[in-house]
């Protein structure tokens, strides 16, 4: 049962510092409006989850943004989720938005923390709604870093890829294979001179972490998964990671080609799980999007998962 309105706005403003106490406070607000609650990681960070609890049952989607973006961005896809009768929670990467840190030569952290980071979200999840399935929506990064994480922990049920792909070079077939090449070469030196990835530098990402930046390079040249600090064989695991996964992709986008998705999609398992999309950028009566303005005008995108997650059975 949802707790009174007043003491809501009581228990907001506090701090929830374990995992325990986030659970507890969450399971108060399955049919709440949308709202938000800040929390700590188990290293001391805190963080804030955006939650739009409205469906009491069915899937819960853990949208996970793009490079450099705030979770805040994502609001209007979450709306558009909610009226579609879907749950859905989204968090900002360490570094970003809420996150009380900020990478500089004194804060660094790789995809390896972000992978934890991850999961210590979805295992909240799972305790506060431990009958229904968790679906990560990542779009660009967050579909990267959603995929290491069902490969290293099992712990959705599906994954669903917008505007994401493999960083590899070679899974664009146009000029733009030079520019992510040459990236992945002089990003992360200039992360080591700078102490942090200057993102607006390039127009391209935000203040990101070194190591964010040498795992993404080490992607754009190898095509491998090879984070690190971690030991973890994520190539071989993602090879093992059998379930359902929807890819869709973006009419012209430079940053997601179709040929880079399907590199990322390739990393699975069994291929028959697999379903592709490619949807245009432009649509009747609707405004143009492209790989960061979709999740602004999420029509087309929440219609392709809609009619995905109907057709996958959840």
């Amino acid at each position: 049962m949802t707790l009174p309105l007043r003491i809501l706005e009581l228990l907001l403003p506090s701090l929830i510092s374990t995992k325990s106490g986030l659970t507890r406070f969450l399971g108060t607000q399955t049919m709440a409006k949308p709202s938000t609650v800040p929390f700590y990681y188990p290293d001391g960070s805190q963080n804030q989850l955006s939650f739009d609890l409205t469906s009491p049952s069915g899937p819960i989607l853990l949208v996970l943004p793009a490079l450099g973006m705030r979770a805040s961005y994502y609001q209007p896809l979450q709306q558009a989720l909610g009226k579609s009768g879907l749950s859905s929670v989204s968090v900002d990467w360490r570094g970003h938005g809420h996150s009380s840190l900020r990478p500089g030569r004194k804060q660094d952290w790789g995809y390896e923390q972000l992978v934890q980071d991850t999961q210590f979200v979805l295992e909240t999840i799972g305790e506060v709604a431990p009958d229904r399935p968790v679906i990560i929506l990542g779009h660009s990064l967050g579909g990267q870093i959603g995929s290491l994480v069902a490969a290293r922990f099992g712990s959705v049920e599906a994954v669903v890829l917008v505007a994401s792909c493999l960083v590899d070079y070679r899974g664009w077939t146009d000029a733009t294979r030079y520019w992510i090449q040459i990236a992945s070469r002089i990003f992360y030196p200039i992360s080591l001179v700078v102490g942090h990835f200057p993102g607006p530098w390039f127009r391209f990402g935000g203040r990101e972490a070194r190591s964010v930046m040498y795992d993404w390079s080490s992607n754009g040249l190898t095509g491998l998964y090879r984070l690190k600090g971690s030991n973890f064989d994520y190539e071989g695991s993602l090879a093992h990671t059998n379930l359902p996964v929807l890819g869709i992709t973006i009419e012209d986008d430079q940053l997601a080609p179709p040929k880079a998705m399907q590199g990322l999609l390739n990393k699975y398992g069994d291929k028959q799980l697999h379903t592709y999309h490619h949807i245009p950028a432009r649509g009747a009566g609707e405004p143009d999007i492209d790989h960061f303005r979709w999740a602004r005008h999420p029509g087309r995108v929440v219609a392709e998962l809609k009619a995905w997650l109907t057709k996958t059975g959840f």
